[in-house]
């Protein structure tokens, strides 16, 4: 089998999250309702309140907007701002302007929030499932076989599949990555309600292949939270994070 090189500077986000833990708000109906329909507005969204949230964790959504390309969850003691992904394909030093424009979307979004409840801040996290695809013509096998080696750094020849999950703190963050293989298959589905069919996806052909990185960084280790330093922090050292992938894989430099 010959050696296969992966590569890891072009990439795609599937998703972006951005979750702010805060000081419980027990009446956030009563005291951001009005801040909630105007969110709405702002955004095409509806809203859609959960019903017998009383005896449920704090951070259970209690109230969620959901419009075409943006989410936000509401619970008693986190806000979450959850954005789709592109599938253009862009260099991973690229992905910070691209996302620029819907950092600072989110950025305005919170801190309005934050103003208008009080809500004392807390820590912040980012995380986002980033595809790598690769050379569509390496196998399944050469393409898992060359992650484990990467990553374990033996052979193992009955690989079917493998995945790869660790967390690091580098200069005060906890930065976590989980690592797989993926394919995206071009499914054309002809079926009806009275005649549903069993899809075999081997049947259909493979449009792209790669590594899946679920990047998760976080600012927990700290204190004294500023939402506006916090943030445009923690955002810049996401995107550098995701740069750094290669090297970090490449050199095992977990430490």
């Amino acid at each position: 089998m010959s050696k296969v090189e992966l590569q890891f500077e072009k990439c795609y986000l599937d998703s972006i999250r951005i979750v702010m833990n805060h000081s419980v708000q027990e009446d956030l109906l009563f005291t951001f309702g009005k801040g909630l329909k105007k969110i709405a507005s702002n955004l095409g969204g509806d809203i859609k309140i959960t019903q017998g949230a009383d005896v449920m964790p704090p951070e259970v959504p209690r109230v969620t907007i959901q419009a075409k390309d943006i989410y936000v969850n509401f619970g008693l003691n986190r806000i979450e701002v959850g954005v789709k992904g592109s599938r253009k394909h862009v260099r991973n030093d690229e992905l910070l302007s691209a996302y620029k424009h819907r950092l600072k979307e989110i950025e305005l979004l919170i801190l309005t929030y934050i103003q208008d409840t009080s809500v004392k801040e807390n820590f912040i996290g980012i995380i986002a499932p980033i595809r790598f695809p690769q050379d569509i013509n390496i196998s399944n096998e050469s393409l898992v076989k060359t992650l484990y080696e990467m990553l374990v750094g033996q052979d193992n020849s009955s690989l079917a599949t493998f995945s790869f999950k660790i967390g690091l703190i580098v200069d005060g963050f906890y930065e976590n990555y989980e690592v797989s293989d993926y394919e995206v298959k071009n499914v054309s589905v002809h079926s009806s309600p009275a005649s549903p069919s069993f899809i075999n996806l081997d049947g259909h052909p493979t449009v792209e292949k790669g590594l899946l990185i679920l990047v998760d960084v976080n600012n927990k280790l700290q204190e004294n939270y500023q939402f506006l330093t916090d943030y445009a922090n923690l955002s810049a050292f996401f995107f550098n994070s995701v740069k750094a992938v290669k090297k970090i894989f490449r050199d095992k430099n977990f430490k």
